[in-house]
């Protein structure tokens, strides 16, 4: 692609269309790979990993923050990429050098905390490929190839995966998931550098002002958002077990495909919004549009996993996780929440108010800290999913306020996504009449009551709703066009 087209240039549809493909072609070994380490090491030991995963990812929030703000100025007109390519590359550089200087100190509370020998080591050579891959790929999205660098995470899947397998089933455990991690890392930033096609250059003191001008709300930002999303992780690892952690990791990786259309989604309206904003032209069709789409997979998951979240558990990860079904249904709800949370703070962060994101952010943070400690004291682990749920209805409506305010002209509450609501209604009803009939102990059995339901689902919101037709046509003509291209 080259440096000169603009976001404006790309079609979000067939761009959100290839970042979604990717996300579940990622999904669907990382789904079967993680039923299979699941199963083979037990609630505790996975428990560990997913706490592992967690620290890692909150320690390179800031790189995160940076990296919305290089995107944020190198989406804008004008803009040298390869100078944004430098100015990330720097602050990546240092704050490696940081987080390796506070892992060595901290070294035997993370040892403590995860259950893993070595954690220190792993965490710094994890999080030292991580940065090179974070350099480039924020980048890459600015100029609006959302699809290539979702296709990069499938990438990271299918080279990962293969590899954590094997070291698992020759009894390497938690150290041969963190290697698969750090391997597919080290293969994947050259292909990532060759699609940039573009050489590193010192960034101009403009630029740097321009970028820390952004950065002083979208890393804090990054780093709240953040420490909000992974609380839940953190407090069950901190007040109960590495076990509980297990059965809450199992349950959200279920969940996760709920808000792969709102990361997809949000991410190519995020650019163009930026665009848009920055030369004083519309955007209230994106924002529209963004929001009409965020939770399209969000509902039937939510409805569909509630009405068979104990029997789904128990045929998927086996009896040892029956804690999960709890967590399934809330974090199934909160879902829901977050897709369209997702969507409307990507905008907000277009529009160029990166500290309102910061605020509510902080705001929400502030809230689910206390009521979730509570709620577990209270009443155990799905308390604080509970907290979560109702902080991220908070966040929820702050978001939608704000936006409804600075894009009047959009709308903010579609129809498209009550259709959504009223589909997922219907498909949960059938599921749950169906589900009397049918003794759901065998996989295959699941599987014919879930596609059922999930045909039902795409039946009536199709039925329904104009926009899901207009756009599903409009999908299938781009997919008809580049498989003539073949």
């Amino acid at each position: 692609m080259p440096e000169e087209q603009s976001p404006a240039d790309i079609s979000p549809s067939g761009e959100a269309t290839k970042a979604t493909l990717a996300k579940f072609a990622m999904a669907a070994i990382g789904f079967a790979g993680n039923i299979y380490f699941a199963r083979e090491l037990g609630p505790n030991r996975i428990g560990g990993f997913y706490l592992f995963v967690a620290v890692a990812a909150f320690l390179g929030r800031p790189m995160a923050g940076m990296g919305a703000a290089v995107q944020k100025r190198a989406s804008e007109a004008g803009t040298s990429m390869a100078e944004s390519v430098g100015a990330l590359g720097l602050f990546g550089a240092a704050w490696f050098v940081i987080v390796t200087a506070g892992t060595i100190i901290g070294r035997g509370w993370l040892q403590s905390y995860t259950g893993i020998d070595s954690v220190a080591l792993f965490l710094v050579l994890y999080f030292a490929t991580e940065m090179l891959f974070g350099t480039f790929v924020p980048v890459l999205q600015a100029r609006g190839q959302i699809g290539f660098s979702n296709g990069m995470d499938a990438l990271r899947s299918y080279i990962g995966i293969p590899i954590q397998l094997v070291l698992v089933t020759l009894g390497f455990g938690v150290p041969g998931l963190i290697v698969g991690l750090i391997a597919a890392n080290v293969i994947a930033v050259p292909i990532a550098v060759r699609e940039l096609g573009t050489a590193l250059e010192k960034p101009s003191k403009r630029l740097v002002a321009r970028v820390a001008d952004y950065a002083r709300f979208s890393v804090p930002n990054a780093v709240v958002g953040t420490a909000y999303g992974r609380f839940d992780t953190f407090l069950l690892g901190a007040l109960l077990s590495q076990a509980v952690v297990g059965d809450y990791g199992v349950a959200a990786r279920m969940t996760l495909p709920a808000i792969y259309v709102a990361s997809s989604v949000s991410a190519t309206t995020f650019v163009r919004v930026s665009e848009g904003h920055s030369r004083d032209e519309a955007v209230h069709e994106d924002v529209t549009n963004s929001l009409a789409f965020a939770s399209v997979l969000s509902v039937p998951l939510f409805f569909g996993g509630a009405v068979v979240a104990t029997p789904l558990v128990n045929v998927v990860y086996g009896s040892e996780y029956a804690g999960a079904a709890a967590f399934l249904v809330l974090l199934g709800l909160q879902r829901i929440f977050q897709s369209q949370t997702q969507a409307l703070l990507k905008i907000v962060d277009g529009l160029n108010r990166p500290d309102y994101s910061l605020k509510l952010s902080a705001v929400a943070l502030g809230i689910n800290v206390p009521l979730g400690i509570v709620l577990v004291q209270r009443i155990g682990g799905v308390g604080v999913v509970i907290a979560t749920v109702l902080v991220e209805l908070f966040r929820y409506l702050g978001a939608w306020r704000f936006v409804a305010r600075e894009v009047p002209e959009a709308s903010v509450l579609t129809t498209t996504f009550l259709k959504q609501l009223l589909a997922g209604v219907v498909m949960g009803s059938v599921v749950y009449f169906l589900r009397e009939w049918i003794d759901l102990v065998q996989p295959i059995e699941l599987a014919i009551l879930l596609t059922f339901g999930a045909v039902t689902y795409g039946c009536v919101l199709l039925l329904i709703s104009q926009r899901v037709r207009a756009t599903a046509t409009e999908v299938a003509l781009l997919t008809q066009r580049r498989l003539n291209m073949l």
